[in-house]
């Protein structure tokens, strides 16, 4: 969203190269509104993310606003990949209000990380 994913990944890889603290580093990232859909979708958002910031793994990837459709969808997208190992240690959300996090919770969703 803020299209800067690259240029962070390059000062990341520069710190890492230059830093025996490299691994103090907490990487957070968004997926955009234009971005919810299915979960191949989701998943090849992701997967650009890591690409870019040329990581494997986020600590945190939060879904950036309920403001895109499909969110119970995407949320769904975004735990299942956290569960299956795909580069996401915790998911949450950002900019939600109790109206939009009451929706994932009667989906069945876990309680994102961050809300």
């Amino acid at each position: 969203m803020y299209e800067n994913e690259a240029e962070i990944g390059e000062a990341l890889e520069a710190y890492r190269n230059n830093s025996a603290n490299a691994n103090n580093v907490f990487l957070t990232t968004k997926l955009a509104s234009g971005d919810h859909g299915d979960y191949d979708h989701v998943a090849e958002s992701l997967r650009i993310s890591l690409n870019n910031l040329r990581v494997k793994e986020l600590d945190l990837w939060l879904m950036h606003s309920p403001r895109g459709s499909r969110v119970v969808e995407t949320y769904s997208a975004m735990c299942r990949l956290s569960t299956e190992g795909a580069g996401v240690k915790s998911i949450g959300v950002s900019n939600f209000g109790v109206g939009q996090l009451e929706g994932l919770r009667k989906a069945g969703l876990p309680t994102p990380a961050v809300r």
